[in-house]
């Protein structure tokens, strides 16, 4: 484990003072979650202290993006968004001290990136301690729907209702187990030429635990053809809190050849993500898609039509070593290649 960095605040009635309730937070913030998702990493966690309470936190892993790369600091493995969090029971003014503490604590010469979640407390004082202490600010967009909204499929226009009823009659979608989403999630890697950049063991014992006990906070669903001995055609993970229903993970099936009968079914992660979104809904939660990838913005917006934009805040600071890294790594990669190096 790395070094835990303590820093004290003071304040005038210190018996007031109230630790971080853990209940309160984003599941990827929530403890159980973190103590999984550093996995082997290098772990860090800024902290501060106030008559040895902990009043704010701050955890990170150092790790390398590439083989290429230099070590960064992030957020802890499969974890969409993380970042700083203050007790509740603190003023403004307070956090605001709290915070340029903990951001102090974050070293100067490893390059740096958090998101932080979409309307999180205390996100205009964050945004500000992150900005002072040197970090760039952009945003990233997710997309979201409030319990109260109509239902998914009501919202689609005759076409792809259509097609989702019809998806729905032909696919049987159940709920299944860590190792069952991890292998399938795995494979369809594997068949696709690619890895994962955060350890698949890792997402594995994040899913089983949070499986557990009788108020679970994340399910896996997948879709197969009503068929004895029918292979899963799609498999989505969604995690929760109090306040959010997050779209974690997806996975497809890959086509192993060429033949028309051996594609996946066209719509199974539509109807995952319609059941999925049904689900949230009787929770009484908000859906979020969890951010998007690149080509999969118009199956959110146009054909499942979520309704609502929202901006995830992103904090970068870099170094000068990193800069001239992002220059000169074409020609470094050209160059291992040419030697006959791995580049990643």
């Amino acid at each position: 484990m790395g070094a835990i960095a303590i820093a004290t605040v003071s304040r005038d009635n210190s018996a007031a003072a109230k630790g971080i309730d853990q209940s309160g937070l984003p599941v990827y913030q929530q403890s159980w979650w973190v103590e999984i998702a550093r996995g082997s990493a290098r772990y860090f966690e800024a902290k501060v202290f106030e008559d040895n309470i902990v009043v704010g936190s701050l955890p990170y892993v150092v790790r390398r993006r590439t083989r290429l790369d230099i070590p960064w600091g992030i957020s802890p493995y499969w974890s969409s968004f993380g970042g700083p969090v203050v007790s509740q029971a603190l003023n403004d003014k307070e956090k605001a001290a709290v915070l340029h503490r903990l951001i102090a604590q974050l070293p100067r010469k490893v390059p740096l990136h958090f998101i932080c979640a979409p309307k999180a407390h205390d996100a205009g004082l964050i945004r500000q301690a992150f900005v002072n202490a040197g970090f760039a600010h952009s945003r990233r967009i997710t997309y979201s729907q409030p319990p109260e909204d109509a239902d998914a499929v009501s919202r689609l226009n005759a076409k792809h209702r259509s097609h989702i009823r019809s998806a729905d009659r032909i696919l049987e979608v159940l709920e299944i187990g860590a190792d069952e989403f991890i292998d399938f999630y795995g494979a369809n890697l594997k068949a696709a030429g690619l890895s994962s950049w955060s350890p698949l063991e890792v997402a594995r014992k994040l899913i089983a635990k949070g499986q557990e006990g009788d108020t679970p906070q994340l399910r896996v669903i997948a879709a197969r053809k009503r068929k004895a001995g029918s292979p899963y055609e799609a498999a989505i993970a969604c995690a929760w809190d109090k306040e959010r229903y997050y779209l974690w993970m997806t996975t497809r099936r890959r086509s192993f050849g060429g033949a028309s009968n051996d594609k996946p079914h066209p719509d199974a992660i539509k109807l995952l993500i319609v059941k999925a979104m049904q689900h949230a809904r009787s929770l009484r939660l908000i859906f979020d898609i969890d951010g998007f990838t690149q080509g999969s913005e118009n199956l959110y917006t146009q054909i499942l039509k979520i309704p609502n934009t929202e901006f995830r805040d992103v904090f970068e600071r870099t170094t000068r070593l990193a800069r001239w890294l992002d220059i000169y790594r074409p020609k470094i990669r050209q160059a291992a290649a040419f030697l006959g190096l791995p580049g990643r």
